[in-house]
């Protein structure tokens, strides 16, 4: 297998090869705009639907639990430790959310105007939490798609 990331240094958006993940066949990957001094990240999504990422640890948007870069793979625990399946999921500039196999909607990374819909206007979160979903009538909905602008 091959598996690619997006160089930052690349305008054109070639990509290079990823060493240090085997044994998994990756189906997915979202990559993040840079946008001002904010730096890229990157995350996968392999056949079992578990997550990783690496690059810049802008604000949580990694879902290891901190701020920090990581120079290589490192698969997002929190889903493996909760048995949750991830089937799509989107980077945005500091922020992720991702779509469990049961419509579940989760996001993590910079809050600031409530933007990944966790209720807090301001600040970070560090490891994906669940987003809650309701109609008019205080019905949950499942999703089946997410994207972070």
């Amino acid at each position: 297998h091959k598996y690619y990331e997006t160089s930052p240094e690349d305008f054109t958006r070639r990509c290079k090869k990823v060493n240090g993940i085997r044994h998994q066949n990756h189906i997915k990957c979202s990559c993040s705009e840079s946008f001002q001094f904010v730096r890229l990240y990157t995350l996968l999504l392999d056949d079992t639907g578990s997550m990783y990422s690496c690059g810049a640890g802008n604000a949580g948007c990694l879902g290891h639990g901190d701020t920090e870069s990581q120079m290589h793979f490192l698969r997002i625990s929190s889903f493996d430790e909760g048995s949750i399946r991830i089937r799509q999921m989107s980077a945005g500039v500091d922020m992720s959310m991702a779509v469990s196999t049961q419509g579940h909607v989760f996001a993590w990374g910079r809050t600031d105007g409530g933007r990944i819909g966790l209720g807090r206007w301001r600040g970070e979160v560090t490891v994906p939490r669940r987003v809650f979903i309701h109609d008019e009538h205080e019905q949950e909905i499942a999703a089946v798609d997410v994207e972070c602008g």
